[in-house]
Parts: C-alpha cells; structure tokens; sequence
C-alpha cells in the first residue's frame, strides 16, 4: 500500500499534524474517485427512469414505497428514514393521502399518535412504478453487449453490499435498502 502525503485538510476525523491518520492512501484515493464515478453515473441512470415515469415525484414516491415496505409508520419516523423535516413530511403525506394513497390512523399502541399506511391504490401506484423502471432499465440493457451487461451482473453482490452498509454515523447495517 503506497502512502500519499496529504495534499489538503485531514479527512473528517483525522488527527491533524501529520499523523498516521493525516495521510491519504493510494487505495483512498482510488475509492474517493469511484465514489465520484458511481455517483454521477448512478445519479443520471435514475434521473432517466425517474424522468420517464413522473405518477409522482421522487420524494412523494419514495414516502409511499418505504410505507409499504415498512408498514405502517408515524410521520416523525417516516421523515427520519426519509431524511427530511417532520413539516416536509407532513406536507408529502398530506399530497399523498388527497390523491388517495395513503390514510391516516390511530396508533393501537399509541391513541395521542397516528399510523400512515398505503391504501390499495398507493400500492399500486408503487408496484406500477417499479414494473415501469424494471422495463426501462430492461430496455437500456438491451442496448450493452453482452459484456457490458455480465460485468453488470457480476458487479451485484457488491452493489447490494453498498446499498445496505451503514452510512457515517448510523449504528446498524440497513436491510430495507431497495
């Protein structure tokens, strides 16, 4: 493992005055820059699927496909896993439940609280967006030869592993990453 002087500010958390944790690998840098690559590739391949399948917007469709792969949820825990304020919350459930894709409920375990579930309709609308997404990515695939697409398949296991490690500061790998 080849060690690089660190050319700017230490990574977060590293000791500072040239110390061990001050210094950048090649191995590092290598990460950092197919951090980059992946993101920006990720990015506009769904930016694409997302464009072509506007039911909803991104984050609307994203509330309702974690309530229904949660379950029934209290708003402040929908918005945590969200990532977005409670008000923001509020207002994306409040869209979602005047088209009729989600109700509100009481908590059994909780009266002063309540539920959001997905309505039949809301469930739907999501199995409808991901079948759409799945046929559009389907028809981007077919345009890569057939060592694009194993390099693709053979890459999997490792996406999968990423989608479900935990991020900088969470406790816990995610498992409903999907």
């Amino acid at each position: 493992m080849t060690t690089l002087p660190d050319a700017g500010e230490p990574p977060s958390g590293a000791p500072e005055g040239g110390g061990p944790g001050a210094e950048r690998t090649a191995e590092d840098d290598a990460a950092r820059a197919l951090a980059g690559e992946l993101a920006l590739l990720i990015g506009r391949v769904n930016r694409r699927m997302l464009a072509a399948g506007r039911a909803l917007g991104h984050g609307h469709l994203s509330a309702l496909a974690t309530i229904l792969r949660a379950g029934p949820l209290r708003l402040g825990d929908l918005a945590a896993r969200e990532v977005v304020s409670a008000p923001s919350m509020t207002r994306t459930v409040a869209e979602l439940e005047s088209r009729g894709l989600v109700v509100r409920r009481a908590d059994p375990s909780d009266g002063r609280s309540v539920l959001v579930a997905v309505t039949p309709l809301g469930e739907d609308l999501v199995l409808r967006a991901r079948s759409e997404r799945a046929a559009i990515l389907a028809s981007l695939l077919a345009e890569l030869d057939e060592g694009q697409r194993e390099a693709l398949r053979a890459s999997l296991p490792a996406l999968e592993r990423l989608a479900c490690l935990p991020l900088p500061g969470e406790s816990a790998p995610r498992h409903d990453a999907g």
